[in-house]
């Protein structure tokens, strides 16, 4: 099923970590590109070749992978699977209260 793969990397037995989001994104203009990326990529680097995201594959058997840098694109989260160790610091960053699920991005 589509997004079975980086479900199963985020809370697999070996990630100890337990939090998967869902996150509404505009991508705006996506630039392509190979299974090693570019870990010297910024994103003021990417806006000045005139794109927004980045998709690439890492062959990994996940599928794509998205990149985006600016935190604006963001225009909703919400949490699909949650631990109770992240949940506080979840809460806290996107200022949560009670038993909210759905956060719209400021």
């Amino acid at each position: 099923p589509r997004g079975q793969g980086t479900y199963g990397e985020a809370v697999g037995p070996d990630s100890h970590q337990g939090c998967v989001i869902r996150a509404k994104v505009d991508m705006g203009k996506i630039k392509e590109m190979g299974k090693t990326c570019d870990s010297s990529m910024t994103g003021e680097k990417l806006k000045a070749m005139g794109y927004d995201s980045i998709r690439f594959n890492d062959g990994a058997g996940t599928g794509y992978q998205y990149v985006v840098y600016d935190p604006t694109r963001i225009k909703s989260i919400s949490i699909i699977k949650k631990d109770h160790l992240h949940q506080q610091a979840f809460a806290d960053k996107f200022n949560i209260t009670g038993n909210e699920s759905d956060v719209e991005a400021a």
